[in-house]
């Protein structure tokens, strides 16, 4: 499978899901990603970019933000994202689009923010570096992303859902696209981790 057929296989899994992402990842959320992804996406200031923006669970927290563009490859996951923006009265841009080939010049983003996506990505250098060059040079670019596990009981969890991650969510669990980050050109300034170092909020800058 070529890269575009591989993104717009992973744009059909979540088209199909559409809102019911959010009940699939409900338990997950109300145990750990909530808490995480507040304390990270609260960090964001000015104009920022979401990349796999979904179907907009930053929303919630983007407190600082002056206004938000979102890019997603799964239209269906956006129509949710809208009603959630109107409904937190976020000044917001919201439209169909490729980490990998952003349509922003250099600098237009004072926050670049990603969540839960580096896994799905099959040129992870290329879509990092694409982040660090619509990002303004004084900005941020922030990251929450599952890294593989070191302890036994996670990696036997992890293998357990792995077959059902990778169907419905196109998601691999055991993905160490994380590690690339520097390779980007990315300087880590914050990491923060939980479930024994699993997920992981990270701080960056071009």
């Amino acid at each position: 499978m070529n890269m575009k057929s591989a993104s717009e296989a992973s744009a059909k899994k979540y088209d199909r899901m559409g809102a019911g992402y959010d009940t699939v990842t409900k338990i997950a959320d109300k145990s750990v990603l909530d808490r995480m992804r507040r304390g990270l996406v609260e960090k964001a200031q000015g104009r920022v970019l979401d990349v796999g923006v979904g179907t907009g669970k930053n929303f919630d927290y983007y407190e600082h933000a002056t206004s938000v563009v979102g890019i997603d490859l799964s239209s269906k996951s956006l129509e949710t994202a809208r009603e959630k923006a109107r409904h937190k009265g976020i000044t917001h841009e919201l439209r169909v689009g490729d980490v990998t080939n952003l349509e922003f010049a250099d600098g237009s983003f004072d926050t670049v923010v990603m969540c839960l996506v580096a896994c799905n990505l099959d040129d992870p250098i290329k879509a990092f570096r694409e982040m660090r060059r619509v990002c303004k040079k004084d900005g941020y670019i922030l990251f929450l992303e599952h890294t593989p596990p070191t302890t036994v009981a996670m990696n036997m969890l992890f293998g357990a859902v792995y077959p059902i991650a990778r169907l419905a969510l196109n998601c691999r669990p055991f993905s160490k696209n994380v590690s690339l980050i520097p390779d980007a050109g990315l300087r880590e300034v914050t990491r923060e981790t939980a479930a024994q170092g699993v997920l992981n909020a990270i701080v960056t800058q071009p």
